[in-house]
């Protein structure tokens, strides 16, 4: 703010060539995506057994969060990352009351975005099931 030489001007091209391919694209029909993509891995992963999804909410966006029964979320984690699938572990220090409540101490998070492929939550699903 002081020092103008210390401006990130990277950072403010690269948020505003963001800001207009997301208008160009149009925000409601991002959000569709997203929705259409997570919904697709709620409902998938759901199905597997010994997979729960942990979810909940009047409106659910794009962070998938589920567990696979006997099996660490960290492992999860790993095995899906050897496999070139990117997810992260929320922890019970992440959201202590909500998962506290829930008696839960981590869960594996996917965290979905328009730009995601079909093929993708298909590959992240298959690789669950093998679990």
């Amino acid at each position: 703010r002081f020092e103008t030489w210390e401006k990130n001007y990277a950072g403010a091209i690269g948020m505003g060539a963001a800001a207009r391919y997301a208008l160009d694209i149009g925000i409601e029909a991002i959000w569709e995506r997203i929705r259409s993509l997570a919904l697709c891995a709620r409902t998938e992963l759901g199905g597997i057994g010994g997979v729960t999804v942990r979810d909940r909410g009047a409106t659910l966006g794009g962070l998938v969060t589920f567990d696979v029964a006997s099996v660490d979320a960290f492992t999860v984690r790993d095995r899906l990352r050897a496999e070139g699938i990117n997810v992260s572990v929320s922890t019970r220090g992440s959201s202590p009351i909500d998962m506290e409540q829930r008696g839960l101490d981590a869960v594996v998070r996917a965290s979905i975005h328009a730009y995601n492929t079909e093929d993708e939550i298909i590959a992240l699903v298959g690789s669950i099931r093998q679990m």
